[in-house]
């Protein structure tokens, strides 16, 4: 039998043991309490005590029993998985300093058959890099992109100039995807190495069945409700700002259902008429609040 099977047999054994010692302990109790005040009732408290004493050995005994039996099995899987001759591989990496080598190019003479294989299957193909919000960064930002875009390369300042990891150069031409909010002209250099997508604002219906999959129990009436109010505001926000202005935008939008689900639906459809509710989740300028939020209250007012 093996060491496994024997521990599983013998921590079934003890359970039952357990169990049964955990019952005859509580009757014991019940006995005690019916007999409380006497003679009987002192004796059966010494006894609840040996039991016990022999209850928590038992425990102590299956738990030491489940913890040999999780590392038998961790044991098994390390072993399965060649766990030994890893760490002695990661450890001449790191002794050698071959860290930054080893992420960008890999392993091929090992990387068949260690944890890492699935990484390894993934380095030699295509990748996608995210720059978010270019237009937020420092006006020289796009230009100095110029030669990472142009020969998919890049150098590493830090490191010197012999070393092989010095320049990475790009195995496989990468998806480069650039996202800006219009908030700034990019330079037309830059602008010409790139393909151009607008992602429009979401239609009302489209804002809809956002607004239902967040929150699916609000009723239909409430959240259409919801809606024409946020877009008759990003609508004077637009008149007022232009398209390369700060308008409300769906994420606010999210945060405002949120906050708007804590009250009455019939309170909300009711107020929703005639005020701009918590308008400090929508407005995050307070040129913004004066203009909408003030705005709004003088024309319920009149």
């Amino acid at each position: 039998m093996s060491s496994v099977r024997h521990l599983q047999y013998r921590r079934e054994e003890l359970q039952e043991q357990y169990n049964l010692l955990r019952e005859k302990i509580r009757r014991l109790r019940v006995d005690s309490a019916i007999q409380a005040g006497t003679l009987v009732a002192y004796q059966l408290e010494k006894e609840i005590e040996r039991f016990e004493v022999e209850r928590d050995r038992l425990q102590q005994e299956i738990t030491s029993i489940e913890r040999s039996l999780e590392s038998e099995r961790i044991h098994s899987e390390l072993f399965r998985l060649n766990y030994v001759e890893q760490v002695r591989l990661f450890r001449e990496f790191i002794e050698q300093k071959r860290v930054g080598a080893f992420l960008v190019h890999g392993l091929p003479e090992h990387g068949q058959i260690f944890l890492l294989k699935r990484l390894l299957h993934a380095i030699p193909d295509s990748t996608v890099v995210l720059i978010d919000e270019i237009d937020k960064a420092d006006i020289d930002f796009p230009n100095d992109l110029l030669l990472e875009l142009d020969e998919k390369r890049f150098e590493v300042a830090e490191v010197k100039q012999s070393s092989p990891i010095k320049r990475i150069q790009a195995k496989a031409t990468p998806i480069v995807i650039i996202t800006s909010n219009d908030e700034k002209d990019l330079p037309d250099a830059f602008l010409r190495r790139c393909l151009f997508h607008y992602v429009k604002f979401p239609e009302r219906q489209q804002l809809i069945e956002i607004v239902k999959a967040h929150f699916p129990t609000s009723p239909l009436e409430l959240v259409d409700a919801i809606i024409e109010r946020f877009l008759a505001l990003r609508e004077e926000m637009r008149r007022d700002k232009g398209e390369a202005g700060k308008k409300v935008s769906t994420s606010e939008l999210m945060d405002w259902v949120r906050i708007l689900r804590h009250h009455d639906d019939d309170e909300i459809l009711t107020k929703l008429k005639t005020e701009l509710l918590y308008p400090g989740v929508l407005l995050k300028s307070w040129d913004d609040y004066r203009r909408y939020a003030e705005q709004t209250r003088s024309q319920s007012r009149a």
